[in-house]
């Protein structure tokens, strides 16, 4: 079993799967922070096919006593890859800091401010912060807005519920409560959500999260290509995926404190997505995923109603341009 270290501050987690290409730049960006305590590098590595394991054995070499790897001798998915490096927490640092293996950091100080943000507030749970969005080769991304992350200062539950996320995974710092709560690690196991969403769900179910207005990550988002979930799953109708993500979530916070969840903002929006999408490419896919949010969503008739105002608002905008054409 693994040795408390009295002295060990944080625990940065990354995950990674055929990252060849940008695990060294991930690996640098945590190297290179300039922090006044101790911390400890815990690594999945999924059984990549490319030489992903090979560059962080050289890694490890370099840096025996921060880096520990955990090799995967098959493939088993993000979710368990995830789970795996959570579990190795239990006799971790004090904080978390998450960065997976194609995303970097930029601000040498990162880990530093948002851990002594933590040491000085105790009534908030964690951190997060801006981002940029970069290309394969690293490029800014300005195309690309990322609507979803919190705006304000101070995300809490309500932040959830709208499905606003406070940061992207590569932008937490926060308090290592999940690996020392058996049962909620338990149930966190269980649930199939996104990671970075139930993540986000735990975290403000157990207090508020505090958002630095800096940039001090590059998040990689890559849709042409590749093994990630962005490039897996661009230009596909998610909806009844994001709705069922949030009936999974609303079971997840029932579970650990009996706390009902109120996603109607949500349930809707994907329904009218659904229907938009539907309209302008019916398809029998298209048409399957309309019929499976309407089926799964209990209250039919505010989901059909939601459905004709913005219907409505749509057909006033069209004959509005008309007449002034």
């Amino acid at each position: 079993m693994k040795k408390i270290h009295k002295e060990l501050m944080l625990s940065i987690l990354v995950i990674t799967y055929n990252h060849e290409k940008y695990i060294r730049q991930a690996m640098d960006g945590i190297l290179m922070q300039k922090v006044d305590f101790e911390y400890e590098i815990i690594i999945g590595e999924d059984c990549s096919t490319d030489n992903t394991r090979g560059i962080l054995l050289e890694y490890k070499e370099k840096y025996p006593d921060k880096i520990k790897l955990i090799l995967h001798e098959q493939n088993i998915g993000m979710h368990n890859n995830i789970n795996s490096v959570i579990r190795e927490c239990f006799f971790g640092g004090k904080y978390i800091a998450v960065c997976e293996g194609d995303d970097y950091w930029v601000d040498p100080y990162k880990l530093k401010k948002q851990v002594d943000f933590l040491q000085k507030n105790n009534e908030y749970i964690g951190t997060a912060h801006k981002i940029k969005i970069v290309d394969q080769y690293g490029n800014l991304n300005n195309s690309i807005e990322i609507d979803s992350y919190c705006k304000d200062e101070i995300y809490t539950l309500e932040h959830v519920e709208r499905n606003i996320l406070p940061g992207q995974t590569a932008t937490l710092v926060y308090r290592n409560i999940l690996a020392k709560n058996p049962l909620d690690m338990k149930a966190f196991e269980e649930c199939k959500s996104v990671g970075d969403r139930k993540t986000a769900l735990y975290l403000a179910i157990n207090g508020n999260i505090y958002c630095f207005n800096e940039v001090m990550s590059h998040y990689r988002k890559i849709t042409d290509h590749g093994d990630s979930w962005s490039a897996r799953n661009d230009h596909k109708n998610l909806n009844f995926f994001r709705f069922n993500q949030c009936k999974e979530l609303s079971l997840f916070a029932y579970e650990l404190k009996k706390i009902k969840m109120d996603y109607t903002e949500v349930y809707l929006k994907c329904g009218a997505e659904a229907f938009r999408i539907f309209i302008k490419k019916p398809s029998s896919e298209n048409f399957k995923i309309l019929s499976a949010i309407y089926t799964n969503y209990d209250n039919k008739k505010a989901m059909i109603l939601h459905i004709l105002k913005l219907c409505i608002k749509w057909l006033l905008k069209k004959i509005q341009v008309y007449f002034q054409s």
